[in-house]
Formats: structure tokens, sequence, C-alpha cells
């Protein structure tokens, strides 16, 4: 199997373009507009080693998922608020705390409760997840939001786990007790790590 990966992106992080300075691994870009499942099986029947998602959209979104899972409240998802970042942490508060509300009924029905949520792409990356890791392949979850659908892939079964990779730093408490409760495995980067950066660590370390 040769190093390749398909990295699967929302919008396209500028540090992806030193990539031959940081990997010898070959990155294939594809933007997630234009993915299907099918044009995800076919790579992976191709002997692609390993699939990547970014996807960072609202951290709010990705806490409140948590949240409602989990039954953390906003303040708990948040952690406690920053020194002059107070308005700041009241208003996301206040954001979290009403898209559990709203969406708190639809705990049983992931598809719909993304939708509600208006999750950019996030029905199709739920999917994505979800297939690659029945394959066995290998996915590394860049952004919050990558990270709350890894969460609820891996919290629906429990195989899943083996095959999600955080590959990004993530510093949400309530993110962190997301990979935690369903102990996705993490690649410990520099606090400054560009998105580039991490995955080349995270593909490398699984090499």
């Amino acid at each position: 199997m040769g190093n390749s990966c398909l990295l699967i992106h929302d919008d396209l992080d500028s540090s992806f373009n030193n990539w031959s300075e940081l990997s010898t691994f070959d990155l294939q870009l594809v933007n997630l507009d234009s993915v299907t499942l099918e044009y995800v099986d076919k790579k992976i029947d191709e002997s692609l080693s390993s699939l990547a998602i970014s996807l960072d959209g609202s951290a709010n979104k990705a806490l409140a998922i948590i949240g409602i899972y989990l039954n953390l409240d906003a303040a708990t998802l948040l952690g406690n608020s920053k020194a002059g970042s107070d308005e700041v942490w009241i208003k996301n508060c206040e954001e979290i705390r009403l898209l559990i509300k709203n969406n708190r009924d639809l705990k049983s029905e992931k598809e719909n409760l993304l939708e509600n949520l208006s999750l950019k792409n996030g029905v199709t990356v739920l999917r994505i997840i979800q297939q690659a890791s029945s394959r066995k392949t290998p996915i590394f979850l860049i952004g919050d939001s990558a990270v709350a659908l890894g969460y609820l892939v891996a919290r629906s079964n429990s195989q899943a786990k083996d095959f999600l990779h955080v590959a990004t730093n993530i510093d949400r408490p309530g993110l962190i007790k997301a990979i935690e409760n369903t102990q996705l495995q993490t690649i410990k980067l520099a606090t400054q790590a560009s998105l580039a950066k991490g995955l080349a660590i995270a593909l490398l370390s699984h090499a």
C-alpha cells in the first residue's frame, strides 16, 4: 500500500501550500462540495492508505452536538471564561444553550440533527466517516466540526474508533470530553502547529 492520503476539505488552509516541505506522503486534495460516497469508495479501492477530513465550521455547533449527547451544559462545554473576553464567552454560551434546547429532541436522529443545526456538509461528512471506517481506512479529523462528527460515529460504532484519529489541536473542554468518552486517538502537537503540520505528523506516526 502506498503512502497516499486523500484530504477532503471545506476550505483549504493555506498551510497545505507547503505540503512538500512537510511530508513525503502523496496528498490528494478534493473539495467537500464535489465529494460523494462513491468517489471515496473508488479511492479506497485504488489502495488509498488514509483519509483526512478538514471541516472547521462553527465551534459552537460542534459543542452543541457534544452537549446534546453527553448531557453537558454550555458553560461546561466552553470552560471558564478567559480574562478580558467575558462578553464573547457569554454570547457563545447563550448560542450553545439555545442550540441544545432547540435540537435536543433530535438526539436519536443524527442526520436530522445535523440538518437542523445547518452544519454545512455535516450529513455528507458523517456518511463518509461511517463508510470509510467500516472499510477499515484510517481517518484523520481536522477541526472542531470534524471531531464532533467523528465522535458521533464512534459513539454509534465502538469499532470505528480504531480508525479515527484527531489530528488537530483541541482546546475546548466539551470536545476534549467527547474524545475521552469515545477514546478517540489523538496526536500530540505543538500549540501553534499548522493544520498541515498536524496532518503530516499524524500520517508519519501511523505509517
